[in-house]
């Protein structure tokens, strides 16, 4: 049997790394804020109103304190003497996370909408957590594609959660098993096999960029007095808006307005449409950063690649607020044009977030390769939270609704 050519050796490397670090990115980041949100329906039974998935969101966006702090730190001076270990901390985090969601079931004394906010904050510290230390460590030390892998597998992760849900029909009354088994099958594997994908990686150095080629991916003869600051470039603000408005939409707004879309399409079938919402937007994630991760990228020609899509994507974020709206004049989808715009929504939001951290290291400075990621992920935060709370306000006045 002839011995592979050094391109077949090179393409399986290839994807040996990329399902590596996708096994990595699975446990790192939203996989328990996803559990949660999976089992909607079952929470919503045992809880009076729509509010739920806006609680559940404004607990997840609590977890931007301990994001905050690092970050506060990072901007101070501190570095990590070993950032493998931030890591580390960040995944048993997480383990802690999917623990909450394990114990908080019907009939526990915990089992309820406080204590399920608050594992929806341990999560969501992962989440916000993993844009200022994962990242930022990808970014400036492994090969670019991998970063992409990285976010990919966080929304593999998520589907596969989705997929056990389908079988598990929690809209259902009753569902076929119950919540402890579903987050037993569902998160307890997906943060364990990401433990061991990093142990692997940081064991073996896997996809490491070579000390040189870290240290000159684009910096040719030019002394260092002659880089400008990443801050003006317009690149950086046009990448930092594009951040900022696909996690204010789709993420700050979108979690707690689309209850009422389902409403106002079939008020008898709300549980029904939230589960199928949040089953075909992760699934849309997932095409959304897949596509994102493999895709030709040119800094100079980023108008098919980012600047449509965006431009598609803030037009389906209108539909889906205007359609969330109270109002008996308001227009009104049916419960299939509601998934599709979730849908749509959903898989362009992601993959323009996607995009963008694959841009910093052909397009900057490796100098910028650590401070970019930080950067992009302070306004990623600060689109979440502030349409979270955008969001809650609008709710609290009464804007959203079924009629």
């Amino acid at each position: 049997m002839p011995s592979p050519s050094p391109e077949e050796q090179a393409e399986r490397r290839r994807k040996r790394l990329y399902l590596l670090f996708a096994l990595f990115g699975g446990g790192s980041s939203w996989v328990s804020t996803t559990l949660a949100f999976m089992e909607v329906p079952i929470y919503q039974r045992h809880f009076k109103g729509l509010s739920l998935s806006n609680r559940l969101a404004l607990g997840y966006n609590l977890g931007t304190l301990p994001a905050a702090l690092w970050v506060l730190a990072l901007w101070c001076g501190w570095r990590p003497t070993k950032r493998s270990s931030s890591i580390y901390v960040l995944l048993a985090v997480q383990l802690m996370a999917v623990t909450c969601l394990l114990i908080a079931v019907p009939g526990s004394p915990l089992f309820s909408v406080s204590f399920l906010a608050f594992a929806q904050f341990l999560g969501g510290a992962c989440g916000y957590c993993s844009q200022f230390v994962c990242v930022p460590y990808l970014v400036s030390v492994f090969e670019n594609e991998l970063v992409g892998a990285f976010l990919t597998g966080d929304a593999a992760s998520s589907v596969i959660a989705a997929l056990i849900a389908l079988i598990q029909e929690p809209a259902s009354k009753p569902p076929r098993f119950g919540l402890a088994a579903y987050v037993s099958v569902a998160g307890l594997p997906i943060v364990l096999c990401s433990i061991m994908a990093f142990v692997h990686i940081e064991r073996t150095q896997a996809g490491r960029l070579p000390e040189e080629s870290s240290r000159r991916l684009i910096e040719g003869d030019e002394a260092p007095s002659t880089i400008k600051p990443y801050y003006l470039e317009p690149l950086t603000w046009k990448l930092g808006l594009v951040v900022f408005w696909s996690q204010f939409a789709d993420w700050g707004v979108g979690d707690s307005v689309y209850p009422y879309a389902c409403a106002n399409a079939n008020d008898n079938k709300v549980e029904s449409c939230e589960m199928w919402s949040n089953e075909l937007s992760l699934a849309a994630q997932l095409v959304g950063c897949a596509v994102a991760s493999r895709i030709a990228l040119n800094a100079d020609r980023l108008t098919a690649t980012l600047w449509v899509p965006v431009a598609i994507y803030t037009g389906w974020f209108a539909l889906l607020l205007v359609t969330s709206w109270r109002y008996e004049d308001a227009p009104r989808l049916d419960e299939r044009g509601v998934l599709v715009d979730l849908f749509v929504l959903r898989g362009l939001g992601p993959y323009a977030r996607a995009v963008v951290p694959r841009l910093i290291q052909p397009c900057y400075d490796r100098r910028h390769h650590e401070a970019l990621p930080v950067f992009f992920g302070v306004l990623a935060v600060l689109g979440n939270v502030s349409g979270s709370l955008v969001a809650t306000g609008l709710i609290g006045a009464r804007q959203f609704g079924s009629t």
